[in-house]
């Protein structure tokens, strides 16, 4: 990073992360004098409810580095924000660069499967 460059990231804006949310559950908060079936219904939806939470992150962070990429940040600092290198952020959070790699796998693996038919019937 340019040394005169601000930092992407001003520590005082970090929120204190030790401790979790009230609200949080936790699975050993899950009684153990409940049935098997019951037990494990209930941790099977603090699975569905941490999935749900998740994706909705994820939608989050994409909007955000999307307005943060707008606002002039490059792909190398918001790769340096996530701690990620500049090309995984720019496939992951640019649509073009993720279209473009998609179709690179999508080929990729086509070609390999169409390799290994030839193989097999020489």
């Amino acid at each position: 990073m340019d040394e005169r460059e601000p930092p992407l990231l001003d520590e005082t804006a970090l929120a204190d992360t030790s401790a979790p949310p009230e609200d949080e559950i936790h699975i050993m908060d899950v009684e153990s004098s409940l049935s098997p079936d019951e037990r494990r219904q209930r941790l099977l939806g603090q699975v569905t409810m941490r999935v749900i939470d998740a994706h909705r992150l994820e939608a989050d962070l994409a909007e955000l580095v999307t307005i943060t990429h707008e606002a002039g940040a490059t792909w190398g600092q918001i790769g340096e924000a996530a701690g990620i290198s500049a090309q995984v952020a720019r496939r992951k959070w640019n649509p073009v660069a993720r279209r473009q790699w998609n179709d690179y796998q999508r080929r990729y693996w086509h070609n390999i499967k169409e390799q290994s038919r030839k193989s097999e019937h020489n």
